[in-house]
């Protein structure tokens, strides 16, 4: 990254490399660990970001949890979408409607476990949980 800036690559397009190369990487199936992740991990996913907005490499105004829910809410909504996504038959059933109502949302049509504490961890779960209300 430095080696472009020294070349004279500009700003914007410095950004554009830091976010496919180095997010990228960081925010590579994060949906799947970043429950099981502890606060020193996340921490440490943090520091990276800290020290590249104060070399100038990337958009200060990036918030990395923004980022991450970002991506897991694409990807749960790619999963429900989709039955033949390789992933949706990991969701936990839906309920039956006897009513013909429109639905109140595509994410609290599911029959969710009793929350626990590792089913609040897990990807599908955590955000289905956290979108149910």
């Amino acid at each position: 990254m430095r080696v472009l800036r020294t070349k004279g690559l500009p700003t914007p397009h410095l950004f554009s490399v830091f976010n496919a190369l180095i997010l990228g990487r960081l925010l590579y199936a994060i949906p799947f660990w970043w429950g099981l992740a502890s606060s020193s991990d996340k921490d440490r996913l943090e520091a990276v970001l800290r020290k590249a907005k104060k070399a100038n490499l990337c958009d200060p105004t990036i918030d990395f949890n923004d980022r991450v829910a970002r991506v897991e809410d694409r990807l749960l909504s790619r999963i429900v979408e989709n039955p033949n996504h390789v992933l949706h038959e990991y969701l936990p059933p839906r309920r039956a409607s006897c009513r013909s109502l429109r639905s109140s949302g595509t994410l609290r049509d599911f029959v969710l476990p009793q929350k626990t504490t590792l089913y609040s961890k897990l990807f599908p779960y955590r955000l289905l949980y956290a979108k149910s209300y």
